[in-house]
C-alpha cells in the first residue's frame, strides 16, 4: 500500500555472488529493477491485439461487437468497465453529406454491450 491505496508493481531482481580474493562468497549483491510500466504496457498492448485477433473475421456488425467485448474480458485490470456504443450517421437526413464526419449530420448512438456494469431493469 502507498498514499492510502493499493499499487500494483513489478520487479526484477537477481542475486549476485561477491566473491572474496580466496574464493568464497563472502556476501551477496540483490539489485532490484522496476518493470511496472514495461509489464502493463505489455499487457495493454496485449488487450489491443486480442481485439484485432478477435475482430479480424468478424463480418457482420453485432458480431464485431460482440468480438470486441469477448476480447476484453479477459483483462479486468485495465477494462474494469467498459460501455461500446456505435454511432451512425442519419441516412434519411437532409444534413447528411458525402462526408461522415459531416458536423452537419445528425448521428444516433447506439449501446452495443457492456462489461462490469451493472444491468438497469
Amino acid at each position: 500500500m502507498r498514499n492510502g491505496y493499493l499499487e500494483e508493481t513489478y520487479f526484477s531482481w537477481s542475486i549476485i555472488p561477491m566473491v572474496g580474493r580466496d574464493g568464497t562468497v563472502m556476501g551477496l549483491y540483490n539489485p532490484a529493477f522496476e518493470k511496472t510500466r514495461r509489464k502493463i504496457a505489455e499487457r495493454r498492448m496485449l488487450t489491443l491485439r486480442e481485439v484485432g485477433d478477435e475482430n479480424c473475421f468478424g463480418a457482420r456488425r453485432q458480431g464485431f461487437w460482440s468480438q470486441v467485448l469477448g476480447a476484453f474480458d479477459f483483462n479486468e485490470y485495465d477494462s474494469p468497465f467498459l460501455l461500446l456504443y456505435s454511432v451512425m450517421d442519419d441516412a434519411d437526413s437532409d444534413a447528411s453529406s458525402m462526408h461522415s464526419a459531416s458536423v452537419l449530420g445528425a448521428r444516433q448512438c447506439s449501446l452495443e454491450g457492456a462489461l462490469g456494469v451493472p444491468e438497469v431493469t
